[in-house]
């Protein structure tokens, strides 16, 4: 009996122990862990890891990616040096500087698209109409000229998520190009406008989200609409490079499509372009100015003449505002 006593007194003595540690640990909220078993120091862990992830829906941003971010954040156009100024297109000198100062990497860290479940952004079925003519093609390369904030209308998105194109956006409105960084692209970036002549220019552009563009080359009826829905429209002047020579920039020789949507200077931009030099498949290049169908008519008259008499494209279709060009295979 008394063997049997001695192990009752010590559990209860146990007993008191546990009771004391913890009324301590109610008191100074001290050696909590000192009196939790391993299964319960992994719950403790676990809701921890919950409740301080609920702010974000993926892993943490390794450090190498924030700053990748950052820098892409923080950027500011730089000046054009004075001897790039007016210079040709195919200058070396500035084809280097577009490559070094203007074009930014594409994202790199953690973030989502506000549509991420979508497949084709585009606003009337470019995209599909396009990988249609290309039979799905894969790892293709793409330059949007106009890509506003990266997602909403993109004819490009597309097939950078599901097809693995690689690409350049080209966007010279500041607020899109901004809300564009924080998109998880995969394409390079670059905050300049494309210009309608074979060199350079700071040019006047008018802020007024996706109706904005040069003031020069809107046609009235364009800009007459912006007047009117954006009465306090921000002007100012924004640096403009020859497509030609932000592609040469990425050292690109070949183009599976190309897109512009940039409010008026369409067939100017396709004018200077070089196709002798830089081979482009698919071109989708907006035409139409809502409630003018004159000047339609005329800018579409305009881009045929450019790419079906001079460069050997056959146009394949419209969608929306665009016409898709496609080019015949000799």
């Amino acid at each position: 009996m008394a063997k049997k006593r001695s192990v009752i007194l010590t559990s209860l003595d146990l007993m008191i122990l546990l009771a004391a540690a913890w009324m301590l640990v109610s008191q100074n909220g001290e050696m909590i862990n000192s009196f939790v078993t391993h299964s319960e120091v992994d719950k403790v862990d676990s809701k921890i890891s919950i409740e301080t992830s609920t702010a974000k829906t993926a892993d943490p941003v390794p450090k190498e990616s924030m700053q990748v971010k950052d820098e892409r954040t923080s950027w500011t156009p730089p000046t054009l040096p004075s001897n790039l100024v007016s210079i040709d297109q195919n200058n070396e000198e500035l084809i280097k500087h577009i490559k070094e100062q203007w074009i930014l990497p594409p994202f790199e860290g953690d973030n989502f698209f506000e549509e991420p479940y979508k497949e084709h952004y585009s606003q009337r079925g470019q995209s599909e109409f396009v990988d249609g003519l290309l039979g799905a093609r894969q790892n293709g390369f793409f330059v949007e000229v106009g890509s506003s904030d990266g997602e909403l209308f993109s004819n490009s998105l597309f097939f950078e998520k599901i097809r693995k194109w690689k690409g350049i956006l080209i966007e010279p409105e500041p607020h899109f190009f901004k809300t564009s960084l924080e998109k998880p692209r995969l394409a390079s970036v670059i905050n300049a406008c494309v210009s309608p002549e074979k060199t350079p220019a700071m040019l006047e552009f008018k802020s007024a989200e996706f109706m904005g563009g040069l003031s020069k080359w809107m046609p009235d009826s364009h800009n007459a609409r912006v007047s009117k829905h954006f009465p306090n429209a921000e002007i100012r002047n924004i640096q403009c490079f020859p497509l030609v020579s932000i592609v040469k920039a990425l050292g690109i020789t070949h183009i599976d499509m190309l897109s512009i949507d940039i409010n008026g200077p369409e067939p100017n931009v396709l004018d200077v372009f070089p196709f002798d030099e830089i081979t482009v498949e698919i071109i989708v290049v907006a035409f139409l100015i809502p409630k003018d169908k004159a000047i339609s008519d005329t800018r579409l008259s305009e881009i045929q003449e450019i790419l079906v008499k001079r460069h050997g494209y056959e146009q394949t279709g419209y969608k929306a505002d665009d016409a898709i060009f496609q080019k015949v295979k000799k």
